[in-house]
């Protein structure tokens, strides 16, 4: 952001900068006066409500909270009063750990864990987010699994199955009829292609090799996006789709090691100073960033998290040190 706004002058790089540092700052209120504890009991009733009125607003209110079929799918998702339906599976698969987690830590009683859980499985499944469900099960089973063998047992197991389908393809399996089985549209590119991303990652790639330092100033390439995209794309090329790429994208690689820096830092501590919620938040954030620019598009709920999670990094560090010296 400083680079931008030294070298650049984009006002509205600067702008987002501004709204980082609120974020951020709001990030550290809630260490100074909350507890992990209490603070993620808070997120989890925030979120429970919000997916209620969402499940709610579903039957009374359905021309609102319905997300309507795109030009290949023929299915409704279920978009709650989020901005579409991938948002408000975000914040369900974010309760349903926060759920689990909770009550593994004994922070709340198993009815009321259950029933948020129920409830964010719910409108996950209405909201037919696929890369979110797929990011909340494999973080939760790796983070589970640390303490659960059977789990370490669920691992291996799906290692062979993967095994298995590698020989099958390789012996002539129609992996084409796979695809069209689980996309929404019953058409294999949509699998093949993750519902159009790789063509814009193929985009984005294009618009970093012609400003990799500094990049296209924060969110500044909607356009240069929609424009490269062939005229029968499908998709929604608003953003890279992915986090990483987006952050390359605004910032460039000298704006992006900060936070590479941070991402780094964020896995050291995931294995030298587990912590349940820490980790599977977070670990939910980077898997789901994959597919999603996240973090770095419109400021969403999961940027206090983050933030909150490296502050809290930060303040270990420098407890460790201080008990070591």
């Amino acid at each position: 952001f400083i680079l931008h706004i030294l070298v650049r002058r984009k006002p509205y790089t600067c702008a987002s900068a501004l709204g980082f540092a609120a974020y951020l700052g709001l990030a550290a209120l809630t260490i100074r006066r909350f507890a992990d504890e209490v603070f993620y009991r808070l997120i989890l009733l925030f979120l429970f409500l919000f997916i209620i009125i969402g499940l709610i607003g579903s039957v009374l209110l359905p021309d609102l909270t319905w997300q309507e079929p795109s030009v290949e799918e023929t299915m409704f998702r279920l978009q709650g009063f989020a901005a579409n339906a991938n948002n408000y599976g975000r914040i369900c698969a974010i309760a349903v750990l926060l759920s689990v987690g909770l009550m593994q830590e004994k922070s709340i009683s198993r009815l009321a864990g259950s029933l948020t859980a129920f409830c964010g499985l719910l409108g996950l499944g209405l909201s037919g987010c696929r890369t979110s469900f797929a990011a909340m099960m494999f973080i939760g089973l790796f983070v589970f699994s640390r303490e659960y063998k059977l789990l370490q047992l669920i691992y291996w197991l799906f290692a062979l199955f993967l095994a298995s389908a590698i020989i099958f393809f390789a012996y002539g399996f129609d992996i084409n009829a796979l695809f069209k089985f689980v996309s929404r549209t019953g058409i294999e590119t949509e699998i093949s292609s993750l519902t159009g991303r790789t063509e814009i990652w193929s985009s984005a790639l294009e618009l970093i090799y012609q400003h990799p330092l500094l990049g296209w100033g924060f969110n500044g390439t909607e356009d240069r996006l929609a424009q490269s995209m062939d005229e029968n794309f499908y998709g929604s090329p608003v953003n890279a789709h992915q986090m990483v790429l987006q952050l390359l994208l605004g910032l460039g690689v000298l704006g992006s090691l900060p936070f590479l820096t941070a991402l780094a830092s964020r896995f050291r501590y995931s294995l030298y100073y587990p912590n349940l919620l820490r980790d599977l938040v977070a670990g939910f954030i980077f898997l789901n960033g994959f597919v999603e620019a996240d973090l770095f598009a419109t400021p969403l709920l999961t940027n206090i998290l983050i933030f909150r999670i490296f502050l809290t990094d930060h303040l270990l560090s420098q407890e460790s040190s201080h008990d070591n010296s």
